[in-house]
């Protein structure tokens, strides 16, 4: 059986393995909607499914910039516009891995629109070239 291919994706429900806040498993995010995670094969959609998805997420995020500030023993505090976003807390070993935690959730907003923009560029990037061949193909037929 194949595995996954870039533009396939598999929507793990909640008859799955669940995941907890701060589980790495697939499984229901914090408001009970599935996660989308790449796996095997079964149950693949295409990818313009997944990146609506993601587009509506963002769209429905709190708007504006993020920023993660904090680092004592209070943790990090992820927020925007004044409404706190997210808290992170980490000890020892794993308080470098906070911070970065919470510069990843606080810039996710931006990196997400930038990385669907450019997702936007090559796709119509593809279709002119597809476009060109396909003319290119059909000229040709003509010609011969």
């Amino acid at each position: 059986m194949a595995g996954p291919t870039p533009d396939t994706f598999v929507r793990i429900g909640a008859s799955s393995a669940q995941s907890e806040f701060r589980g790495a498993r697939p499984g229901p995010n914090l408001k009970g909607t599935p996660v989308t995670r790449h796996a095997g094969t079964g149950g693949a959609e295409p990818l313009g499914g997944r990146l609506s998805d993601i587009r509506r997420r963002v769209a429905a995020a709190t708007p504006g910039s993020w920023a993660s500030e904090g680092g004592d023993d209070n943790g990090y505090a992820v927020h925007a516009r004044g409404v706190v976003i997210a808290k992170l807390h980490g000890s020892g070993a794993g308080k470098k891995r906070t911070a970065a935690n919470a510069a990843l959730i606080a810039h996710a907003p931006d990196d997400l629109l930038y990385l669907l923009g450019r997702i936007d560029e090559i796709e119509a990037r593809a279709s002119r070239l597809e476009d060109s061949v396909n003319r290119m193909c059909a000229e040709r037929l003509l010609t011969d």
